[in-house]
């Protein structure tokens, strides 16, 4: 597979903090910004971030209701490198060479909008992220919002609940109440 990579995805608590890290320090520029309403009716603000001649991107996601699925699972330890975009050619090539070498996905074929088709692998512990292969073709540039939606959505049924929320929805199965801290 020859590839490149396409973006980072970072999921994180504070993005104004985060933004000021890669714009202040690193040199990156906000080159878009947009609000993606999820599978659970919650949202997620990200914020685009890309290097001159935008070589290399960047999208910073938080989840704005506290209470949101994506909140929970993506930032309860704090920041996290999500995925990682590798752009190819050919989608379809790539995606059944990934198969052919037992890569488990999280789908069985990748999610469409015009110019873009995206697909997610789980996360692989050898790397310790999510990994998505990308084709974009007539010079897409950007994201679609359906695509991230999809995206999201199984991403988050292939992510673990934080020890803390396990244990109080446990306590909630079981009738009891959760310890006062």
């Amino acid at each position: 597979m020859r590839a490149r990579i396409d973006h980072l995805l970072i999921a994180v608590p504070d993005i104004e903090a985060a933004t000021r890290f890669w714009t202040e320090v690193i040199g990156l520029h906000v080159s878009g910004e947009y609000t993606v309403e999820i599978h659970d009716g919650s949202h997620v603000y990200c914020r685009v971030l890309e290097g001159e001649g935008h070589d290399f991107t960047i999208v910073l996601g938080q989840g704005v209701e506290e209470w949101s699925e994506y909140t929970r699972k993506m930032t309860a330890n704090g920041p996290v490198l999500h995925h990682i975009a590798t752009a190819v050619a050919d989608i379809d090539a790539a995606t059944a060479e990934l198969k052919a070498k037992g890569v488990p996905l999280m789908s069985d074929r990748p999610v469409e909008a015009e110019g873009l088709r995206q697909i997610f692998t789980q996360r692989i512990p050898a790397t310790g992220v999510v990994h998505e292969i990308i084709q974009r073709t007539d010079g897409r540039r950007g994201f679609a919002s359906d695509n991230i939606r999809e995206l999201v959505h199984q991403s988050l049924e292939h992510l673990p609940e934080p020890e803390a929320e396990r244990h109080h929805r446990a306590l909630d199965r079981a009738g009891a109440a959760a310890p006062v801290a």
